[in-house]
């Protein structure tokens, strides 16, 4: 792929997710929000951990979601996404 010099926004990608490829943003947001529901029973939770994926939380406000590394993985210092 041609490199370029133009910078895409990460609501740029967003909107292109949403319009281009027609994917329904807001049932997304919901299905996450379901994911990590569970931190509405517990006041001092800063995680969520399912399905191989750490959703993190910051008060109420989910700010990431991070791929929890297997042990095979650490082992053999692979990288993501395998080639």
């Amino acid at each position: 792929m041609k490199r370029t010099r133009i910078h895409v926004t990460d609501h740029a990608i967003l909107r292109y997710i949403e319009r281009v490829m027609g994917i329904d943003v807001d049932t997304v947001r919901a299905q996450v929000a379901e994911t990590v529901a569970i931190a509405d029973e517990h006041d001092t939770c800063t995680a969520v951990t399912k399905d191989g994926f750490r959703y993190v939380l910051v008060g109420d406000t989910l700010v990431t979601i991070r791929r929890i590394a297997r042990a095979a993985d650490r082992k053999s210092k692979a990288k993501w996404p395998l080639s």
